[in-house]
């Protein structure tokens, strides 16, 4: 259509004035704009490190051979040793070696992926039945609360989903169904809204808060968080079929739809 045309050529026009201030990641990322309207450089260890690259290859895919996979490649590629944190993969590894591996086939970009997948199910707790988000200091300053998931690694899971198709060991599937369920569980509230995280003890596996640390206040729902669950859910209910995932992103939306002011840009809350 027009309006997919005229965005696209928009988005082409951006990413080429950014490649203009950044045309190498050999100084950083582009993370965010300053007040001047350069841009804001981050290390490859930063979370937000594959978007730039994951935007060329979103290019490369809605425009094939245009050269968008010659730009984004030397993007990717120095990312591939971020494969062994603890997660946030779905913007630092997903974004650049999924379509690496998914363009060329090659086993190396297979085994970055496979690498980061790996890294994630060593934070599994099988007591609390989650991926732990390590470093993650509660709110409430109660020292029983010691074990944290984050709403936003709700979209490693569609890398571990992934993992298990493509090795055929069903653990990665089991554990991001699992850890799926108990973010739901805890994260989601009765209306549909979510908490950014939810804080457990370690060594009980009690629950014991669900928290915003970039919301308002604790009851609030912080928007990015809301697009977090929406997003990561319903792609894992289409990789799994499991429709408790489809449901969840269902009131998710739900939720925003009612809520959303009339112009549909959303509150940070």
């Amino acid at each position: 259509s027009n309006q997919i045309d005229s965005t696209l050529a928009f988005a082409s026009d951006q990413i080429g004035r950014t490649l203009t201030q950044i045309p190498t990641p050999a100084n950083g990322y582009p993370m965010r704009v300053r007040s001047n309207g350069l841009w804001e450089l981050a290390p490859g260890s930063d979370w937000t490190s594959g978007y730039f690259a994951g935007v060329m290859w979103e290019m490369d895919r809605a425009r094939p051979g245009r050269g968008w996979d010659t730009l984004a490649t030397p993007f990717s590629l120095p990312l591939a040793g971020e494969s062994a944190q603890s997660g946030d993969h779905f913007s630092r590894i997903w974004t650049t070696f999924k379509p690496l591996y998914d363009k060329t086939g090659s086993r190396q970009y297979r085994d970055v992926l496979l690498r980061a997948a790996d890294a994630k199910l060593n934070q599994f707790s099988t007591k609390i039945k989650a991926f732990e988000t390590p470093d993650l200091p509660s709110n409430s300053g109660d020292p029983s609360a010691n074990f944290a998931i984050l709403v936003d690694q709700s979209m490693d899971m569609e890398l571990l989903a992934w993992a298990g198709f493509e090795t055929q060991r069903p653990i990665y599937r089991e554990r991001a169904i699992a850890h799926l369920l108990t973010a739901i569980k805890y994260l989601q509230r009765p209306d549909g809204s979510v908490y950014q995280r939810a804080f457990f003890n370690r060594d009980t596996g009690q629950f014991i808060a669900g928290e915003n640390y970039q919301g308002h206040d604790n009851e609030s729902t912080w928007s990015r968080g809301l697009a977090w669950a929406i997003h990561a859910w319903a792609e894992v209910a289409e990789r799994t079929g499991i429709g408790n995932f489809a449901y969840a992103a269902q009131r998710a939306a739900d939720y925003w739809i009612a809520n959303v002011p009339a112009d549909k840009v959303p509150y940070w809350d």
